[in-house]
């Protein structure tokens, strides 16, 4: 890999920690001087903040495998998809819930945040399993 692209990845990977950061001093600060509760608005940022993380970690693994940089949830899913099909299936699965959550403005339930919480656990594993191959 050249240099050029080392330097345009490891640029990439730090905007996506810095944009990460912000997701959680706002998480913070609203569960600090807000109502917060998993049952109203600011349970939905909760959900939005950890599919965030899920964004991050899958844009800097297909970063590093195959050395591109993604645009957009769509390709995420088709490049996961490409090298694990149970990978590109979880982030789709974690990127519709987030959706609902963010455009349909739905209040989290307990089930679809279960789900989303065991979607999470998942996606993190499988990526982990991965990332040793």
């Amino acid at each position: 890999m050249s240099q050029h692209r080392k330097q345009i990845s490891q640029y990439q990977k730090d905007q996506y920690m810095e944009k990460q950061k912000s997701y959680e001093r706002l998480t913070s600060y609203i569960k600090k001087h807000e109502e917060y509760s998993e049952d109203n608005e600011w349970g939905s940022h909760e959900i939005l903040s950890l599919f965030h993380e899920v964004v991050l970690a899958a844009k800097i693994f297909l970063a590093n495998k195959y050395k591109i940089r993604i645009n957009s949830h769509s390709e995420i899913e088709e490049k996961l998809s490409g090298f694990n099909k149970d990978l590109g299936a979880i982030y789709k699965n974690l990127k519709d819930i987030a959706r609902e959550f963010r455009y349909e403005k739905v209040l989290p339930d307990k089930m679809k945040k279960e789900l989303f919480v065991y979607s999470y656990k998942d996606f993190f594993q499988k990526l982990e399993n991965n990332s040793q191959v």
